[in-house]
């Protein structure tokens, strides 16, 4: 909303300034400054370097300082007060409620056949929600549909009576499920799906019609063929050290392979009794130890 870009724009400048000043390489507004202090020459972070100091500064020096904008207080009494308030944090909905929330919209006729998206069909039968949202009193010549580009083995049409979104199965899902090598069955994406149609078309001739087997046919090639390339000695061994490294974004720790997963830590700060403003002194050090352990001073 409008009336909240003033206290983002506030957040940016003092990130710019506490912070992104700080590091190598940092810059300012002046593009003189810039250049007597060699910025260019002193930039030698990578992207993930980055974001972890980023996410350490936030968490241990942003959120204990005292902000005017809340009155003297720290964003992290806030957060503790919330918690309190709220009973802890919110589990997230589900990933039915999930997916119509996030996913395209398109709009589509609902006929007899059910819903037409890309070639594919989708119903769930005579008495199912399709039939019944098209003989509604609101009904309307195109209704709105979600798609997830991810797996379109299912879309989710609005029925505007009931105020949500239900979810309608292709009629063909079989056809368009593949199988992983590690054995999991997964939907074909939507980009998947359009790269098989074209690829079908640029098979067939001029004169000839693509039929629904022909991109069936188009699919399972392109999908074997993905593996193929994945399976070489050259990728494969790529692979295996993305994931051992433990820089790997998506790096399972080897307590998640255990039977019981390990316990959640219990948080720093007790949420009945939120710790006390340090002061200004306690403030300093701690950035001075922040710094010096992550070494962000220009000259370092």
């Amino acid at each position: 909303m409008p009336k909240y870009k003033a206290k983002i724009e506030r957040f940016f400048r003092t990130l710019k300034q506490s912070f992104f000043q700080t590091l190598p390489g940092g810059t300012s507004s002046d593009p003189r400054r810039n250049e007597a202090f060699g910025a260019q020459e002193g930039a030698r972070l990578t992207l993930e370097e980055l974001r972890e100091r980023t996410f350490k500064w936030v968490l241990d020096v942003y959120h204990y300082r005292q902000h005017g904008g809340l009155g003297g207080r720290r964003p992290i009494d806030l957060w503790t007060e919330g918690l309190r308030k709220r009973g802890g944090l919110p589990l997230p909905p589900p990933e039915e409620k999930l997916l119509p929330l996030f996913g395209d919209v398109v709009p589509r006729c609902l006929s007899d056949k059910g819903i037409e998206f890309e070639g594919l069909f989708y119903n769930d039968g005579e008495d199912g929600h399709v039939r019944r949202i098209r003989n509604q009193k609101t009904a309307v010549d195109k209704h709105r549909i979600r798609v997830d580009p991810h797996d379109i083995r299912n879309l989710w049409v609005e029925d505007p009576e009931q105020r949500q979104w239900v979810k309608i199965p292709c009629l063909t899902e079989e056809d368009i499920t593949i199988t992983h090598p590690s054995g999991a069955r997964v939907g074909a994406s939507l980009y998947q799906w359009q790269q098989a149609t074209e690829l079908a078309k640029a098979r067939a001739n001029a004169e000839a019609q693509v039929g629904f087997p022909d991109l069936v046919r188009a699919l399972r090639d392109l999908f074997d063929d993905t593996i193929a390339v994945a399976n070489r000695p050259r990728a494969r061994r790529a692979a295996q050290r993305l994931r051992a490294s433990a820089k790997h974004p998506y790096a399972v720790p080897a307590s998640a392979n255990s039977a019981s997963p390990a316990p959640l830590p219990e948080p720093d700060v007790p949420l009945e009794t939120p710790s006390p403003a340090p002061d200004a002194d306690e403030l300093d050090a701690l950035s001075r130890q922040y710094e010096a352990a992550f070494k962000l001073t220009p000259n370092a």
